[in-house]
């Protein structure tokens, strides 16, 4: 639960500045702390007289009407002042409590009003009581009524001039502020010996509260016993004083010497000394006498012992004032081992103060090359700007002259591509024409010369077809190798056709015919070494192209070079030729990557139709190459809203490198589009503009002789240069203890794996010592040199 929030009253008069300055200094007082500020205005408007522009006149010469506009007018400028009030507690919560002007005195009220709302603390303005008495005399002893009067719970602040006062009774009622300054005096009566009294006698705690002042910082709690003490005979030490300064002021002799003249005793004598008194007269003079002489023994007595009372007060009055005197001796002392402590502790502060101005010296002096520093600076800066300016003026004339050249080099692209294409046409022109015109020759091959290259068509020399094993052998003819196709299923009329159409053909991307041989019925193809697009882009059992995918650029090309081909066949005079079977299988790669379209059909009647197949079957290869995935035929839609939405990246294909986004949108485009039936010549166009744009921008090199089948390459090495575990010919071999030969990586690899057995005979390994073969290493060198020779 939250505390309540301390309510601090600050009475206010009709002087406005003393009143914000009362104000000021109770917020500034309080500012650490949480308080409330109750503003207490006090209403002094006389009913009888009312403020005019000619002064102050009686309400009965004012008219009703005017009467009520000049209270109003009285109430908004009284409204107006209290709202500066308001306004300057600014974010400390603020309230107004208007009090009617008591009928007796204001004092009188102030202190009920103490008493009703319950104030602890009370910040009071000097005016505030003037404004009500009307006499400045009349505001200071109203001040001392509310201060002697209030209840303990409350503390009482008095300011004047912005600064807080303390009411003093010595001498005389005046007050002083809080460098003891006098500030105004009420009376001139009486306090000789009460000011007397207060020099022994210490000021109560609490008499005067006020808070952050020097005086409520005395030790209190060192002198709560002595002030107890003194508290206590306070009034009895009093009286003893008043009663020894009344009896100071009267004359023991000279009413001694009243009473001896004027006493019944010596009238009595002088009666008795009379001689013409009787006997009767003289007795009773002398019983007069005797009872006098009584009487003045008893007061004799009594004055003894008044003054035994009283030497006896003023023993306890001395040895008081002795113990008071040791007290005070006592605090002295304390004070000046203070004071000895404060000259030191200021001797510091002095020191202190002193290196703290050498700092400030030497921060000045920082300060001022900083400032120079910043001037020379800022004059570099300008210079620099202005260098900046004129860089950009250059920078941007140069800016405009780049895209004018960038222009000028589009403009020249453009018309390099209208002769590329003129020229590509022409040169398929007259490929055709040479094609139709002349005849090519192929070569004859015996029946033995197909059997031994193709040792006998045994099982280990056949052609694999991805998985399955297909009717094409490879083989060695004069140390080329070769591809020998069976085309046992086709008629001698139909094999003769295809020889001749074949060897019509002749084209960079078409699979090029060598010879043929009629028994057995066989047609003899160049060896392509890098197999077909279906492995690359399916299979998984070659060891070496398989691991890693077909880039995008190679795809890119690949797709390019077979729309050449069918393009070339497309045209061909004096009919079309269609393929009929343009798929992932049908395509095979070179040493070098380059793509060359295989198992050309046999076609009689071509239609429209056929043509438009081939167009469809190259679309499909072409979203194969781009996804990845076999079942194209299931693709066209998914590519088509893909394509629409230009959301294509899920559909491309992992393994080929990262697609540029606006190269695999045009290839997907351009396979939409040949699904769709347009023109081969378009679609030509279309992917020829795509490859020289990616070569434009250094994108399409392709190393063919990564690709390259190692199989084929060491088909020709003995069987002693091959390492046992990577069955390919060795770099770097290394005899193990079996006696066998291994490639270093190999053996290594093979024995950080913790197998301690030969990866030949199986038997445990005597140790692990490996001893380089240089005599293996030397043959296998020469016989790559050779090889490289041969090649040449």
């Amino acid at each position: 639960m939250e505390s309540q929030v301390e309510k601090v009253y600050v009475a206010v008069g009709n002087d406005k500045q003393e009143s914000l300055g009362a104000l000021e200094w109770a917020l500034r007082n309080w500012a650490s702390q949480d308080i409330s500020i109750v503003i207490l205005y006090v209403v002094n408007t006389s009913r009888n007289f009312v403020n005019t522009p000619f002064g102050k006149l009686p309400a009965s010469a004012v008219n009703e009407e005017k009467l009520e506009v000049l209270r109003m007018c009285e109430q908004e400028e009284v409204d107006k002042f209290l709202s500066k009030y308001l306004a300057l507690c600014g974010k400390v919560k603020a309230e107004i409590i208007k009090i009617d002007k008591p009928e007796d005195s204001i004092h009188k009220g102030v202190v009920g009003l103490i008493s009703k709302l319950q104030i602890t603390k009370l910040v009071m303005a000097m005016t505030f009581m003037k404004s009500s008495q009307g006499k400045s005399k009349g505001a200071i002893s109203g001040c001392f009524y509310v201060h002697k009067h209030k209840p303990n719970f409350c503390q009482l602040f008095i300011i004047c001039g912005g600064k807080i006062v303390f009411l003093k009774e010595e001498k005389e009622g005046y007050i002083e502020d809080d460098q003891g300054t006098m500030v105004a005096k009420t009376r001139e009566k009486g306090g000789l010996m009460r000011s007397w009294f207060g020099r022994i006698l210490p000021d109560s705690p609490g008499s005067y509260a006020t808070p952050n002042s020097e005086r409520s910082q005395t030790p209190q709690a060192e002198l709560t016993e002595p002030l107890d003490q003194w508290a206590n005979h306070a009034q009895e030490i009093e009286n003893y004083v008043e009663f020894v300064s009344r009896s100071n002021d009267e004359d023991p002799y000279e009413e001694e010497s009243n009473a001896s003249s004027n006493s019944p005793i010596e009238q009595l004598k002088l009666e008795g000394t009379d001689s013409n008194m009787s006997a009767s007269d003289k007795i009773e003079c002398m019983k007069a006498m005797i009872v006098e002489a009584r009487r003045k023994v008893e007061e004799k007595k009594k004055e003894k012992k008044a003054n035994i009372e009283r030497r006896s007060k003023a023993d306890w009055m001395i040895s008081m004032c002795n113990e008071r005197a040791q007290e005070l001796e006592t605090l002295i002392n304390e004070e000046i081992a203070k004071q000895i402590d404060l000259r030191r502790e200021l001797e510091t502060v002095r020191e202190q103060l002193y290196e703290v101005s050498s700092d400030v010296k030497e921060s000045q002096s920082r300060l001022s090359s900083v400032l120079e520093l910043q001037s020379e600076l800022a004059n570099k800066l300008r210079f620099s700007s202005s260098a900046k300016s004129q860089a950009e003026s250059e920078l941007q004339r140069a800016v405009i002259m780049r895209e004018e050249t960038l222009k000028e080099i589009e403009e020249l692209r453009k018309q390099k591509d209208v002769l590329q294409q003129r020229m590509e046409f022409c040169r398929e022109r007259d490929a055709i024409a040479r094609a139709t015109t002349l005849n090519f020759y192929y070569r004859e091959f015996t029946a033995d010369e197909i059997r031994e290259a193709a040792e006998n068509f045994s099982d280990c020399s056949k052609l694999k077809l991805g998985s399955e094993c297909s009717n094409t052998f490879k083989g060695r003819i004069n140390r080329s190798t070769l591809a020998i196709k069976m085309q046992t299923s086709l008629s001698q009329e139909e094999f003769q056709a295809k020889m001749e159409l074949l060897c019509r053909l002749r084209h960079p991307h078409l699979v090029s015919m060598i010879g043929a041989c009629h028994d057995p019925k066989c047609i003899v193809y160049e060896y392509m070494h890098n197999g077909t697009l279906h492995e690359h882009l399916y299979s998984s059992h070659r060891r070496n192209c398989r691991k890693r995918g077909l880039p995008w650029r190679a795809r890119v090309r690949i797709s390019a070079q077979i729309c050449s081909a069918l393009g070339f066949l497309h045209v061909a005079k004096p009919r079309p030729i269609v393929h009929g079977d343009v798929r992932p299988s049908n395509v095979l790669l070179d040493r070098n990557m380059v793509a060359k379209l295989a198992n050309l059909g046999v076609s009689g009647c071509v239609c429209e139709s056929d043509v438009r197949s081939d167009v469809r079957g190259f679309g499909l290869l072409m979203l194969q190459l781009l996804t990845g995935r076999e079942q194209a035929e299931e693709l066209v839609d998914e590519v088509r809203r893909a394509v629409d939405g230009a959301d294509h990246v899920g559909l491309l294909d992992d393994v080929a490198d990262v697609w540029p986004s606006d190269v695999a949108e045009t290839f997907a485009r351009v396979a939409i589009r040949c699904i769709d039936g347009t023109a081969m010549r378009e679609i030509h166009e279309m992917l020829g503009r795509l490859v020289r744009e990616v070569w434009a921008s250094g994108e399409g090199h392709v190393d063919g002789s990564e690709w390259v089948d190692r199989d084929e390459e060491y088909c020709d090495a003995p069987r002693i240069f091959f390492c046992p575990i990577l069955q390919e010919v060795m770099e770097n071999p290394h005899v193990a203890a079996d006696g066998f030969s291994y490639e270093l990586r190999a053996i290594e690899e093979w024995l950080g794996t913790k197998n301690e057995r030969s990866p030949m005979t199986n038997l445990k390994l005597k140790h692990k010592v490996l001893t380089p073969n240089l005599t293996l290493r030397s043959l296998i060198n020469d016989w790559r040199n050779k090889s490289r020779m041969i090649g040449s």
